[in-house]
């Protein structure tokens, strides 16, 4: 793509260009008609942008909250919530193994409150 004014000087130098006037309009004599700024956004991959982002991730746990593990290797042990990190739906929960608290990162939905 160019952005250009288009004149005879300009299209001239883009028609007679090696390699790039042949992509250029239909008839050999014809000038191209111009893009319409949505199909150049299309184009570019820029179209669309609020349609296309990511739904952000509501995780209703709060830092200190006590927590009850439901699934995975630490199921059925109860922990405090230190960190939430919505970006990518995980949750340290502090719990007691042995007797020394150790931090574990889990998937929002493994976890419930108490």
């Amino acid at each position: 793509m160019v952005e250009m004014v288009l004149d005879d000087d300009t299209w001239y130098l883009i028609r007679e260009t090696p390699g790039v006037g042949d992509f250029v309009g239909g008839a050999p004599n014809s000038r191209p008609v111009p893009m319409s700024q949505q199909e150049v956004d299309k184009v570019l991959g820029q179209a669309d942008k609020d349609e296309t982002e990511q739904p952000k991730l509501k995780i209703d746990f709060r830092e200190g909250e006590a927590v009850k593990i439901t699934e995975g290797p630490f199921e059925n042990f109860s922990g405090v919530v230190e960190e939430v990190i919505p970006a990518k739906g995980l949750v340290k929960v502090v719990v007691t193994i042995f007797g020394r608290p150790t931090p574990v990162e889990l998937e929002y939905w493994q976890i419930e409150s108490i």
